[in-house]
């Protein structure tokens, strides 16, 4: 059985491709699939670009008034369990920390213009 490897100097000629950690520039490998989403970019982009981000803005657009974590994993229809309260809170934390929600109280989590 022959083997068909290529070394990154037979595939991309004489020029020096070094890969590193991390590294996601240069030209692809062969074999190879860059894959791009057909998501579009958030209305801003300090948004995280997650569904579930989206899920919890829609939420508590809907809602109309400030929202505990609890509440909103009811309004999300996920099963009330600590795991997914505290996802869910930790995620009102990070919009808190970015200034697209507010925390008029402890544990209580709205947008800025409601």
């Amino acid at each position: 059985m022959v083997r068909a490897h290529r070394t990154a100097a037979q595939t991309y000629g004489s020029r020096d491709h070094r890969v590193h950690r991390g590294c996601t520039h240069g030209p692809p490998l062969p074999g190879t699939v860059r894959r791009t989403t057909g998501a579009t970019a958030p209305d801003r982009p300090d948004i995280p670009d997650h569904p579930a981000y989206q899920q919890i803005l829609t939420a508590l657009a809907d809602a109309g008034r400030p929202i505990r974590a609890r509440d909103l994993c009811q309004a999300l229809d996920l099963p009330i369990l600590p795991k997914n309260t505290e996802g869910i809170r930790s995620k009102l934390k990070r919009l808190v920390s970015r200034g697209i929600l507010i925390e008029p109280e402890p544990g209580l989590f709205a947008r800025p213009n409601a």
